[in-house]
């Protein structure tokens, strides 16, 4: 019983496995699909001037880049910071740039965007 038990995990485990690649497209398209939010426009148009001298095409690109990008990161602030909708936004148009006319992976180990209320120095070295 209990082999089986431990079969059935596995085949399930495997399952998920292959099966998350299509479930992470599938709620990307659902991203893409949605409408650029007015207030995350406003925001890029104050604060990431570079956008508007893109090319209009770029734009869109860039927009549809940074909704799968604040919908899959976590943002979190730390030294008392707290993140505001303007920084997410702002910190996934700059990241985003990076992207343009390349395959988006959507920088697939980054989990977390840590943000500091000032700049960050380690304490320590590297080996």
């Amino acid at each position: 019983m209990a082999f089986f038990i431990v079969c059935t995990a596995a085949l399930l485990l495997i399952a998920a496995l292959l099966g998350y690649p299509s479930w992470r497209a599938y709620r990307r398209r659902k991203v893409w699909q949605q409408p650029f939010p007015a207030r995350w426009r406003r925001v890029l148009q104050r604060r990431v001037p570079i956008v508007r001298r893109l090319p209009v095409d770029l734009q869109l690109q860039l927009k549809k880049h940074m909704q799968v990008f604040i919908a899959e990161k976590v943002f979190i602030g730390c030294g008392g910071l707290k993140v505001t909708e303007d920084m997410r936004v702002v910190v996934a148009a700059q990241a985003c740039l990076l992207l343009l006319k390349r395959p988006a992976d959507y920088f697939r180990n980054v989990r977390q965007i840590l943000m500091y209320p000032q700049a960050f120095v380690v304490d320590r070295t590297s080996v």
